[in-house]
């Protein structure tokens, strides 16, 4: 079983170009965002433990919802995609949470295997930013933040880890990064 996680900048979409790659080769694309919206509302098991230690007064340590979400669906992969996980670049949002993602994928008994870091400029995610309904301000910051801060902070991290990291160009061109990540599956 492999896991791998997809690193790219905000308002790049190369991954979700991905994801029938991963589900061809048999393996589960995992995106929080999705899952969170799911287990946080309603009658889950993860909505009742929040519930639950809302009620008796628990205090929440910070990331309390995203390490028990982590925990749950890492454990294993569906039976119909058995060969692994591919990690949506969503699965963290914060140094602290690709901390906790990296204890929980070692906890599990299948630590990180690499991690494809789509390479995308700036001006790119610029570029791509109009589809998608942000304030142009807003984005470029969010831009200039990932380029600045959260990319150099996340790969300190994934170096400390020893986490192999396999470069990929982004738009420059679509269907040799396809041809790549199938051929990482496949490995």
């Amino acid at each position: 079983m492999k896991t791998l996680l997809l690193l790219e900048p905000p308002f790049s979409t190369i991954s979700l170009e991905l994801e029938d790659a991963a589900a061809a080769k048999k393996y589960t694309y995992f995106s929080l965002s999705d899952v969170f919206m799911s287990e946080t509302g309603g009658d889950s098991d993860i909505a009742k433990r929040l519930q639950e230690a809302k009620a008796t007064g628990q205090e929440l340590v910070p990331h309390f919802a995203y390490r028990i979400i982590m925990e749950r669906y890492l454990q294993k992969p569906p039976k119909n995609n058995p060969n692994g996980f591919i990690l949506d670049p969503d699965c963290f949002s914060s140094p602290e949470e690709l901390k906790i993602l990296l204890e929980v994928l070692a906890a599990t008994g299948h630590p990180l295997d690499a991690v494809i870091d789509i390479r995308v400029t700036p001006e790119e995610c610029a570029d791509y930013m109009e589809d998608y309904l942000v304030d142009e301000t807003e984005g470029l910051l969010e831009i200039a933040e990932y380029f600045e801060q959260t990319y150099p902070e996340t790969m300190k991290i994934l170096q400390e880890a020893n986490v192999r990291i396999v470069a990929m160009s982004g738009e420059t061109d679509a269907r040799e990064t396809y041809k790549q990540f199938c051929e990482l599956l496949a490995e």
